[in-house]
């Protein structure tokens, strides 16, 4: 059923992103008639601190270990600028079962409590906290996780990197619901970096609405269990009926690159343009001793940054 994992290595050099080695296996289903195989992302972290751990088997014994564990954490903006977890989602992935659902009360101070998107604020962490209701801080919720997962684990999610960061930890065993459907859209191996979102996946492969709008500020606020259970379901729809799955990456495929060349043709018509009225405004100036502004040189439409003179 799973493969062995090779020795886990840090790179030293400090970018937050994740790389991804491809490692090949099969995630079986109970109750399902055939098993899909899915690529196992071994997520090597770039840049991880000295708090940073791994997942070990010594840790616990097998005893109350699960074979595949959704994971999903909702995480708000500290002081620092960095995201602090704030809440964590356990779900056996074979059963449904949630196996822990609770808050986690911030290590670090919160600056933006993202409100909106989390559905958490600080009046509601200091209630769960003094009803003992709270995880202690992101050890605690790491710990959490340890109590079910084990390095034989395999985690899922939807872009489960951000959740292993603010977890500072990685695995060698994943599977991403972002990475597996983008692959079938992009084919595998592209260096594309896009990627479908929970609420687009589970609308368009499943057919099911996720994010209500929240009553705070009329946003969609994320629910880490609702999140968890639809990053299962897709993995779970992706693994049944590929068929589905490739069907609908045939759409998003036919989309994305139209999308992407409309975007490409508008941006050398507005370059061509520009150069013309260079051209033109040369002729006519060839002899004056104007001074050329940013404005004359500069085209803002592909600009990758604000205008120079810009604070």
């Amino acid at each position: 059923m799973f493969i062995k994992s090779s020795k886990k290595s840090l790179d030293p050099h400090p970018p937050s992103l994740l790389r991804p080695h491809v490692r090949v296996s099969t995630l079986s289903i109970t109750g399902a008639s055939h098993t899909q195989g899915f690529l196992m992302w071994n997520w090597i972290p770039f840049f991880m601190d000295s708090r940073a751990s791994v997942i070990q088997r010594s840790a616990f014994s097998r005893k109350g270990i699960f074979a595949a564990i959704v994971l999903d954490c909702e995480m708000a903006g500290a002081v620092e600028g960095q995201n602090e977890l704030i809440h964590l989602t356990l779900v056996d992935f074979l059963s449904g079962d949630v196996l822990q659902n609770c808050l986690v009360n911030p290590s670090r101070p919160i600056k933006n409590w993202r409100e909106d998107i989390t559905g958490i604020n600080a009046a509601g962490m200091q209630k769960a906290v003094a009803r003992n209701e709270a995880l202690h801080g992101w050890k605690a919720a790491r710990d959490e996780l340890w109590r079910f997962a084990d390095e034989d684990t395999i985690l899922i999610g939807q872009s489960i990197h951000n959740d292993l960061k603010v977890l500072h930890t990685y695995h060698s065993r994943i599977v991403d619901s972002a990475i597996v459907t983008a692959d079938a859209v992009l084919r595998g191996g592209s260096k594309i970096r896009k990627r479908w979102g929970l609420e687009t996946l589970c609308r368009e492969l499943l057919g099911i609405q996720i994010r209500q709008s929240s009553q705070t500020g009329g946003g969609l606020a994320h629910d880490a269990l609702e999140d968890a259970l639809a990053a299962r379901e897709l993995i779970i729809s992706c693994a049944l009926k590929p068929e589905r799955l490739e069907s609908w990456a045939c759409a998003a495929r036919k989309v994305f690159f139209e999308k992407s060349d409309s975007k490409s043709k508008k941006t050398r018509a507005g370059s061509n343009q520009r150069k013309r009225v260079s051209r033109h405004k040369a002729k006519e100036q060839e002899d004056s001793d104007e001074m050329l502004t940013w404005e004359d040189v500069v085209d803002y439409e592909i600009w990758p940054k604000s205008p120079p003179d810009s604070d």
